[in-house]
């Protein structure tokens, strides 16, 4: 059986057809808004200066997004690396308790 199911999304203005699964549909249409959420603050910030285009706004949106998801990747890693330390640790802890 094939999960997927087409939606339709709005960013900038345009719509985009996309086929997803049906588990992703709040998460993509949640990406979807925060897209246009950012977006929307940089029209805001910077609309005035004509020499600025849609393209010049969704390239700063994308920069924008895509910092703030290393960023997270960054602190999730250090989160992984923290929690097999604290393991170890108590592993080591449990071992010199015993003697």
């Amino acid at each position: 059986m094939n999960d997927k199911f087409k939606i339709h999304l709005e960013i900038a203005g345009r719509k985009y057809p996309l086929n997803i699964r049906r588990e992703d549909e709040e998460i993509v249409r949640q990406a979807a808004a925060l897209v246009n959420k950012k977006l929307a603050t940089y029209r805001e910030q910077f609309g005035k200066d004509k020499s600025k285009s849609i393209y010049d706004f969704l390239a700063m949106t994308a920069i924008d997004l895509s910092h703030a998801y290393l960023r997270l990747r960054e602190t999730r890693d250090v989160e992984i690396f923290t929690g097999i330390v604290r393991e170890i640790d108590e592993e080591l802890d449990s071992y010199l308790n015993q003697k």
